[in-house]
């Protein structure tokens, strides 16, 4: 009897039908378009299955998916979670004239938000959890959008928009590009942070790389089908940099306890640890397009 919350699904990013099996993990298929190269979920969960795992316990660390032993509220966690919108907006106000509105998709507690803000932004958010959700209201004194496709924002309407670590869970991709095609100013700017599958190659067992969480992550994007998706939608990528080499993220039998006791200790180890393992692993990332996490930033044309 088939499931009926699993659906079948051509290849979003070249619409074909032909594609190899990689490997089972969590009762799910992942598998490889053999016309583009796209790595996906298939048959895919329904967001009415999916939507049930973004609860308190996700950005508690306490939930077989999301973060994982780590405190994703926690203070001492804020400061590593706010490093890459950071980044990111200091290399699109490089780009940009001036500074207007801004919509994160995905904002969670609102990092990202509270970074653009304080630069300067007029900040927008969309964020499935209402637990998180409601904790981005209070703090930045805005309304979030459950869901994209409920806004209600006209047209060309935004001049950059962000999304870090989402575009992984995305039910259609391809509709949500074109979406925010729709919703970006000409020349807007899209930033999209996303693990990065040529990271996950370099491992000696593709299983065992932490991104793979079906049904919490769908799609696994490299640089090549990342750059597709874009231009197929009218953008041309600016830049593409990306995170450090991560040890702790190369899976495995102990790595849930392992990770656990590095994020205890880390206040500790700080000082040293950034000279010694920090800096060399980012550059080696950067240097090779081997890093953990891709950051794009794409121009609408």
């Amino acid at each position: 009897m088939q499931n009926k919350h699993l659906e079948n699904i051509l290849c979003y990013l070249c619409g074909s039908n032909s594609y190899q099996e990689l490997l089972i993990k969590n009762n799910y298929h992942i598998v490889k378009c053999n016309r583009c190269g796209l790595v996906f979920v298939n048959p895919q969960p329904t967001s009415e299955l999916t939507d049930k795992i973004y609860n308190e316990n996700y950005f508690a660390g306490g939930n077989q998916f999301g973060y994982q032993g780590i405190n994703y509220l926690s203070k001492e966690n804020e400061k590593w979670f706010k490093f890459v919108p950071t980044k990111a907006l200091n290399k699109i106000e490089k780009i940009v004239s001036q500074k207007g509105r801004l919509l994160d998709i995905g904002c969670a507690v609102g990092y990202a938000l509270e970074v653009a803000r304080d630069k300067g932004w007029e900040i927008y958010g969309v964020e499935i959890s209402r637990y998180a959700s409601k904790i981005a209201e209070k703090k930045l004194g805005i309304t979030i959008v459950p869901k994209l496709e409920e806004t209600i924002f006209p047209s060309r309407y935004f001049d950059v928009i962000t999304t870090f670590e989402i575009l992984e869970h995305i039910h259609n991709p391809d509709q949500f590009i074109a979406t925010i095609s729709k919703l970006l100013n000409k020349d807007g700017i899209l930033c999209i942070s996303t693990p990065n599958l040529d990271h996950a190659n370099t491992l000696k067992n593709f299983k065992d790389w932490p991104y793979l969480t079906p049904p919490e992550h769908l799609f696994y994007f490299n640089k090549e089908t990342i750059s597709k998706l874009l231009n197929k939608y009218g953008f041309t990528v600016e830049m593409i940099f990306f995170g450090p080499i991560n040890p702790l993220a190369r899976g495995g039998k102990n790595i849930k306890r392992i990770q656990k006791f590095y994020h205890k200790i880390r206040p500790l180890i700080h000082p040293i640890k950034k000279l010694i393992y920090d800096i060399p692993m980012a550059w080696y990332g950067e240097k090779t397009g081997l890093g953990e996490d891709m950051i794009i930033i794409a121009k609408k044309k």
